[in-house]
């Protein structure tokens, strides 16, 4: 059991929810369902962490529910502290998968929480770095489409301030389906033409975010060869931060588990 919680809180969910239904298979009835269900929350958090997000969401309202009766029929000591967070993260995945809107508000912290676990937990720095700049980007295309109705994957150039409707026109054209699409840069301009206080303040940081950018660019997982470092990242993500304004607490945090 002790192995399986440790596999989860490294990130192995797929090795946790198999050492799990081990355990599931060998242990007497009583015991079965909280070991499926434990099983049924490593799946639902790997899923999540490859932002399978209706999977997700499924198998982990099953989980909850079967580990709140266990808690109650004195299951492991660790369960009952665990619900809490658990039902948060239900809450979480339930807005982002039943939010009808085509540019989903919670993906951007969701990407800023998945950057900061590949850092963190995998010290995956260049996953990091690129999830990172993924999660600003997705910042600027929910504030476009929330705040001025503009979708960034299919901009009419007309919507766009002044400066930016010519570039637009001539740069911005998709080969592939003929739409025109903003690349992340253009997206805060627009922002920042448009008084909007995100793009504002991207481009008041635009010297210190270019370097950064630019390394995320010459990393493997970019269009380079230069591995990152993880103080780019760790720049990265606080300039993040001081861009869109999210709160720690606004991003969904994986529980740990004891048992």
């Amino acid at each position: 059991r002790r192995q399986a919680a440790e596999q989860f809180n490294k990130g192995s969910y797929a090795a946790a929810a198999a050492t799990f239904r081990l355990i599931e298979a060998r242990v007497s009835g009583g015991q079965k369902p909280l070991y499926h269900a434990l099983a049924d929350l490593a799946d639902a958090y790997g899923c999540w962490d490859r932002f399978l997000y209706k999977p997700a969401w499924e198998s982990l309202k099953t989980a909850v529910k079967a580990l709140d009766m266990a808690s109650i029929f004195g299951g492991p000591a660790g369960i009952k502290s665990l619900i809490p967070r658990l039902k948060e993260n239900s809450g979480f995945l339930e807005k982002l998968v039943l939010d009808p809107a085509e540019i989903k508000a919670a993906v951007a912290p969701d990407l800023l929480a998945n950057a900061r676990r590949r850092a963190e937990q995998d010290r995956a720095l260049d996953a990091a770095l690129l999830t990172a700049v993924r999660a600003l980007e997705a910042f600027a295309q929910v504030q476009l489409f929330k705040q001025h109705k503009i979708k960034a994957h299919d901009v009419q150039p007309d919507q766009l301030p002044p400066a930016l409707k010519e570039v637009c026109r001539t740069s911005y054209l998709d080969d592939v389906d003929g739409k025109y699409k903003l690349p992340m840069v253009a997206q805060f301009r627009a922002l920042a033409g448009l008084g909007d206080q995100m793009g504002q303040a991207y481009l008041a940081q635009w010297p210190q975010m270019k370097p950064l950018l630019d390394a995320a660019s010459r990393s493997p997982l970019g269009h380079g060869f230069e591995p990152a470092v993880a103080e780019r990242y760790h720049q990265l993500y606080a300039l993040i931060v001081k861009v869109t304004g999210v709160t720690d607490a606004a991003l969904p945090k994986f529980p740990t588990l004891e048992l």
